[in-house]
């Protein structure tokens, strides 16, 4: 059994998954490519023609939207190129490239989620300091992907590096090492864009949904059957509120298995990490950008309204019937 084991990490990674198996995961990143970029190209479509979605706080989901879409465009095609050929690898300056605007868009996306989770507590909890944290907005948004682009160039300068995981079907930080150089980096990575994002929006979502219940009671307790208007402004807010959660749970559930993963690779040995078991939380993480389109249309009537708007403009009476 222990000549079994040793075999297995002997043996060449890329050898691990039969070309079918890599037919079969090009054609799920074809899914991915196909299903983000269109839904998204939506999203980015209806913000465009609509003013009134323009506002400063839907900025944050703007700024969502392109990162998702850009995943789509720049780093998905790379994955479909890769797993449906038999003789282009996925290594040098394309892995790097893949690797790093993977890690760069998901990086400041995550701080995206976690900003918005203060925004709506600020908006709840703290109306008044409102109107100064919108006027700062587009600065905070520029803020968070530049500190996304210092932490994604680090291992383009020696600090870990971007190399293929799992059975080589995509790039990532070489997480799967022993050298103290890349357990410090992942470390880093998992508390600045995973472990301190969550605590944040833990914290953020149940002040929002603490104050909620106290100005339901409230606005009851004061105006009683006159406190319809009150509540419909309130009702709002929270509407958002859990769009914005329910937006953050689904980036959540895509990261979360590759997460543990990584993070049990510093803890324990990374070398009894088999390929399967590296490669399929990789994949299943990059199904976060479809999500996020879907729950706007299901959660944000005046976004599901404007779309609509936009569609009947242009003249597509049959994407209008289906929506």
């Amino acid at each position: 059994m222990s000549d079994l084991k040793n075999k297995s990490k002997e043996m060449d990674p890329e050898a691990a998954f039969t070309m079918p198996i890599h037919y079969v995961i090009a054609a799920v990143y074809v899914v991915l490519t196909v299903t983000a970029f269109s839904l998204n190209t939506l999203v980015i479509w209806a913000f465009v023609k609509d003013r009134t979605l323009r506002t400063r706080s839907n900025s944050l989901i703007l700024s969502i939207a392109v990162g998702d879409w850009l995943h789509a465009v720049l780093a998905y095609p790379l994955g479909v190129v890769k797993n449906a050929s038999q003789s282009w690898r996925l290594s040098g300056g394309a892995c790097t490239w893949y690797a790093f605007i993977t890690s760069f868009l998901s990086f400041g996306i995550m701080l995206h989620y976690a900003t918005f989770s203060i925004e709506r507590a600020i908006t709840i909890n703290f109306s008044e300091a409102l109107f100064c944290i919108e006027r700062k907005l587009g600065l905070i948004i520029a803020g968070l992907w530049l500190f996304a682009l210092l932490w994604s160039s680090f291992p383009l300068f020696g600090w870990s590096a971007y190399v293929p995981e799992g059975a080589g079907v995509c790039c990532s930080i070489r997480w799967q090492s022993s050298d103290p150089l890349d357990i410090t980096f992942v470390a880093c990575i998992f508390l600045f864009f995973f472990f301190g994002p969550v605590v944040t929006m833990v914290i953020a979502y149940y002040s929002v949904y603490n104050n909620m219940k106290k100005m339901t009671l409230n606005a009851h307790g004061l105006w009683g059957e006159n406190a319809a208007p009150t509540m419909e402004v309130i009702q709002a807010e929270g509407k958002i509120g859990r769009m914005a959660f329910m937006m953050s749970t689904c980036f959540l559930f895509a990261w979360t298995p590759y997460a543990v993963v990584s993070l049990y690779a510093i803890i324990n040995q990374p070398e009894d990490i088999t390929p399967l078991v590296a490669t399929l939380p990789a994949l299943f993480a990059k199904t976060a950008p479809c999500y996020n389109p879907v729950i706007y249309f299901l959660s944000y009537k005046k976004f599901r309204e404007s779309l609509k708007r936009t569609l009947r403009r242009q003249g597509n009476t049959s994407a209008v019937s289906r929506l």
